[in-house]
């Protein structure tokens, strides 16, 4: 009787059982760093677009300019004065998981800026 047995096809059938998995990290992975990309251009805009209603320009026009292109048709821009809100909706690439973060919303409020002296 011989101890050794063949083991062809051991590791094929080790990565088929692990793949699944990684696919999942990696599409967990991916899902972060659009959900982090988007709160952070979602602050930007809605900063923009304050300091630009605070200095008397078009606020709602600044903040939607200050996002990426891509992202334009996915974002409202909302608010009054100085205060200006941005939401952006982020699609779920993780299939049959809700993870309850498909709107980022941001706002921001700077003060009216005067020009002149003290």
């Amino acid at each position: 009787m011989s101890l050794h047995r063949d083991e062809r096809g051991v590791y094929t059938v080790e990565l088929l059982g692990i793949l699944p998995l990684f696919l999942m990290v990696a599409l967990l992975a991916f899902q972060l760093a659009m959900v982090g990309g988007a709160m952070n251009m979602a602050e930007n805009a809605a900063r923009t677009g304050s300091r630009m209603a605070g200095m008397g320009g078009d606020g709602h026009a600044a903040a939607m300019s200050a996002v990426d292109p891509d992202v334009r048709d996915r974002t409202s821009v909302s608010g009054g004065g100085e205060t200006i809100t941005v939401a952006i909706d982020v699609p779920v690439v993780i299939p049959f998981i809700d993870l309850d973060v498909t709107t980022i919303r941001r706002s921001a409020t700077l003060p009216r800026t005067t020009t002149g002296g003290f």
